[in-house]
């Protein structure tokens, strides 16, 4: 098994400290989790708080809530959140006013708008990039002005996943498109299908986030 990385007790009244703690398995990290968790509560004093626990899925969660009950007792109050959003809302503890400067596509609100934004693009612009789309959310009949709203609604949703994801983890694709070039450009059966799927998205994104755009 490869080693498990925690990231824990980044308290924002404690200098938002920071630590790394490498195990073999996650049963040794548990030991070391349930350690400090308790020694957190008893340092706050106060019933209410609810410690701040960052886990990269819902798995681990579930798996977390199960253990620290059988330790504890009982499993109550523990803010779990994931590590984007755990991160940015640590640095908004250093930085007030943060908020008005960056975004997070993360949070529930920003996610409906950009899947919003996604799909008056889609329906409201005659652009050549755009017809894998167009074409796809088309009922039976192919006219323009037949769609099928539940397709266009789960194609928004789908490509405003993908575009968060790029935005947080694919600079190099990002600058790709936004030199108005292809990222991937490897050859193939496949590789027309992709080139129209990618300018797809690279016309979706730029259309959003390059300078100019809607987004400013």
């Amino acid at each position: 098994m490869k080693p498990n990385e925690v990231i824990r007790d980044a308290l924002y009244g404690d200098c938002c400290r920071m630590e790394l703690i490498l195990a073999g398995s996650i049963e040794n990290l548990f030991e070391r989790f349930i350690s400090d968790f308790n020694n957190l509560r008893c340092r706050q004093g106060d019933p209410f708080y609810s410690p701040l626990v960052i886990i990269p899925n819902n798995n681990l969660k579930r798996w977390l809530n199960l253990k620290t009950a059988e330790s504890c007792g009982i499993a109550v109050n523990i803010d779990y959140e994931f590590l984007e959003k755990g991160l940015f809302d640590m640095i908004n503890g250093i930085s007030s006013g943060i908020n008005d400067e960056y975004v997070l596509l993360g949070y529930k609100h920003h996610s409906l708008d950009l899947l919003l934004i996604i799909l008056s693009i889609i329906i409201g612009n005659k652009n050549k990039h755009l017809e894998p789309a167009q074409n796809y959310i088309r009922s039976s009949t192919n006219s323009e002005t037949d769609i099928n709203f539940i397709k266009l609604w789960q194609l928004s949703e789908k490509l405003a996943f993908y575009l968060r994801e790029y935005e947080y983890q694919r600079k190099d694709m990002i600058e790709t498109w936004q030199d108005e070039k292809l990222y991937c450009t490897d050859g193939g059966e496949s590789s027309l299908y992709i080139k129209d799927i990618e300018e797809m998205e690279r016309e979706i994104y730029n259309t959003i986030f390059k300078d100019e755009s809607i987004r400013k």
